[in-house]
């Protein structure tokens, strides 16, 4: 990469810009996956609970995962589609700091450098929230859904997922 020699901005700043915008767009990227996963995972519990479900517990828990998710997406996504809304939710916040990193040439302000890290931080805790679900939750339900010849909760893995999207 060369830079305009008559830029105002050292190589420096503009070496920290382009970091520090790499690391928001890889942070959108990671977000995407995680809001794949937790679409997949409503998709096919919803599906699953169309089913005769005789065993309450089952059911209760099922309901459960579903609503938890639910509530998970409208944590990192603004889903309303058509309206206007000053909502910002994970997926937002990132968005609009990375498209303002990127529109000025120079060094991200320390303020949009804290915001990024305070957004990873939250990125992290989605993670470590969704691995839970996906490590314990998913397998103890897709036990129980097995021996009651049910479908099983499907969950997309990182390679299928980058698979798909090239």
């Amino acid at each position: 990469l060369k830079y305009d020699p008559n830029s105002l901005h050292s190589d420096e700043d503009r070496g920290l810009q382009i970091k520090t915008a790499t690391k928001a767009h890889g942070m959108l990227e990671e977000l995407a996956f995680y809001d794949r996963q937790i679409t997949d995972i409503r998709s096919s519990v919803e599906l699953i609970l169309k089913n005769d479900i005789p065993d309450e517990q089952l059911k209760k828990e099922l309901s459960s995962l579903l609503n938890n998710m639910i509530k998970k997406r409208k944590e990192l996504v603004n889903d309303k589609i058509g309206y206007i809304t000053v909502e910002e939710q994970l997926r937002e916040k990132i968005s609009g700091l990375y498209g303002a990193i990127i529109r000025f040439d120079g060094r991200p302000t320390v303020s949009q450098i804290n915001k990024l890290e305070i957004y990873e931080e939250e990125l992290n805790g989605v993670k470590s929230e969704l691995s839970e679900i996906i490590d314990v939750v998913v397998p103890d339900l897709n036990n129980k859904l097995e021996r009651s010849d049910l479908p099983k909760i499907e969950v997309i893995s990182y390679e299928e997922y980058l698979e798909e999207e090239s």
